[in-house]
Formats: structure tokens, C-alpha cells, sequence
């Protein structure tokens, strides 16, 4: 599973890390990529789209804050 997050609040890194952990426990691969508030559109989706052509990525989890 990959885990992108979209911004750099530490509530959401925190919550973040805490899902790797987990799916990390539970012995998943899990990929994890940040972006800042500075990253383009058009590169975060050029990372969607590199990951669901990866065959060890079987899920995609975006973290957003959206307020």
C-alpha cells in the first residue's frame, strides 16, 4: 500500500506514521511519499499514475487536508 500525504501538518504525519506502523505490523509492504504545499498537480499525479502501474502497490491511501 502507498501512502501519500498532500500537506505538512504534524496531526496528519502523526496519523500517517501511525497507519505505516500498522500495516507494517500486520507484515504488508507499505511505501510512504510527502508533498509540500509547493508540489505541482501535475507531479502528484504523475506519482498516482507510477504507482497503480506498480505491481507491488495494491492500494493507494491520500492524506488531505481539506479546511
Amino acid at each position: 500500500i502507498a501512502f501519500l500525504s498532500l500537506n505538512e501538518r504534524p496531526d496528519i504525519k502523526m496519523y500517517m506514521s501511525q497507519n505505516i506502523k500498522t500495516w507494517k505490523n500486520l507484515q504488508f509492504n507499505s511505501f510512504e511519499y510527502r508533498f509540500t504545499h509547493t508540489t505541482k498537480e501535475s507531479q502528484i499525479i504523475a506519482k498516482i499514475q507510477e504507482l497503480n502501474e506498480t505491481d507491488d502497490i495494491h492500494g493507494i491511501m491520500i492524506y488531505v487536508h481539506l479546511s
